[in-house]
């Protein structure tokens, strides 16, 4: 009998599987695959990519199309430190909007921002980011482990951003 591959995502099959095409919406789904290394796609109803996005950071949480047709894009700044344990599965970093040809016509960049940013159609951006809190106001935050209170640590609080990247 043939090993079973630990892994189960190998195992199973990628791609359309199925369609029912009466139940379904005409349109197009956009997708940027959490493993990838920065590539965006747009796919008809049948499974076939009508057209793809090559940018220079691996998703950090998703892609949306404007108004305009530029892609909105939220993508993982590399070489941050991790914040606290879990940092690397759910930062961001990068916030960008990209052409139809891929040219990144404006991005910014902040190293404490979460993993989710909503880009407006007027080139605002309203994300969420951590923001280091120390003395009375990381002492009025509740939880964390005691172990580390007693260290001086830094706690990390989130706050909103938003404004126009590159303006």
């Amino acid at each position: 009998m043939p090993l079973i591959d630990q892994n189960s995502r190998r195992r199973r099959p990628t791609g359309l599987i199925a369609l029912d095409e009466t139940a379904a919406s005409d349109g197009y789904t956009l997708y940027a695959p959490l493993t990838g290394t920065g590539e965006v796609y747009l796919i008809d109803l049948h499974g076939r990519t009508v057209h793809q996005w090559n940018l220079p950071y691996r998703p950090g949480r998703h892609a949306r199309l404007l108004a305009d047709g530029t892609l909105a894009y939220n993508g993982v700044l590399p070489g941050e430190k991790a914040l606290f344990p879990m940092w690397h599965k759910y930062r961001g970093g990068v916030m960008l909007h990209a052409a139809p040809d891929g040219t990144v016509l404006r991005e910014h960049r902040d190293p404490l921002q979460h993993h989710d940013a909503h880009h407006l159609d007027d080139g605002r951006i309203l994300y969420t980011a951590l923001e280091p809190l120390a003395g009375a106001d990381a002492a009025a935050v509740r939880g964390g482990s005691a172990r580390l209170r007693g260290r001086g640590r830094r706690r990390l609080g989130r706050h909103h951003q938003g404004g126009r990247p590159g303006r």
